[in-house]
């Protein structure tokens, strides 16, 4: 805000809204014409009527509403509770902030690396499954019995899961350029 350093006092009037140009107004709260039609703009303080000018009264109040961070009093009416609105907006920053240095210290990592992890580990998995049958079809042709073969391929897909399982799943580093 542009506040100006003197400010005229208010007038004593208990009577009908005066009505002030914008000048007057930014002489009555410290601030300038432009100030004064900046906020009228945002809707902060009312508009100026075109014949009248801006009213002084319902201006001042509004402006030591605004002040006070209450906005507008047929948003409180419609439901919005500034405290509730502040306490929500520091709740997102706490928690943005707490994702930010668990993220920092290696604790979250970011969904696109888990993803291209675990398309590297499926394309692994793909290409061992895909080599078993050339791998094995010499030995299951020459066994006699069904249990025979059901206990070559299940030593060879455990084979096949226990080197996956010890395989390291290596993420990049978001911040090596190499």
């Amino acid at each position: 805000m542009t506040f100006k350093k003197e400010r005229k006092p208010l007038p004593k009037h208990a009577g009908p809204e005066l009505y002030v140009t914008q000048k007057e107004l930014g002489e009555y709260l410290g601030l300038t014409r432009a100030r004064v039609s900046q906020l009228q703009t945002a809707g902060v303080i009312p508009p100026r009527d075109p014949s009248r000018g801006t009213p002084l009264r319902s201006s001042v109040l509004a402006f030591i509403s605004h002040l006070q961070g209450r906005r507008d009093p047929k948003a409180e009416e419609e439901g919005f509770d500034y405290d509730i609105e502040l306490a929500r907006e520091k709740h997102y920053k706490a928690e943005k902030a707490k994702m930010d240095a668990e993220e920092q210290a290696g604790i979250l990592v970011p969904v696109s690396e888990v993803v291209r992890a675990w398309s590297s580990v499926l394309v692994v998995v793909r290409s061992r499954l895909l080599s078993l049958p050339r791998r094995i079809s010499r030995r299951i042709a020459k066994m006699s019995s069904v249990s025979s073969v059901r206990s070559l391929l299940t030593d060879e897909v455990k084979g096949i899961l226990l080197e996956l399982a010890s395989a390291p799943i290596e993420f990049e580093d978001p911040d090596d350029e190499n």
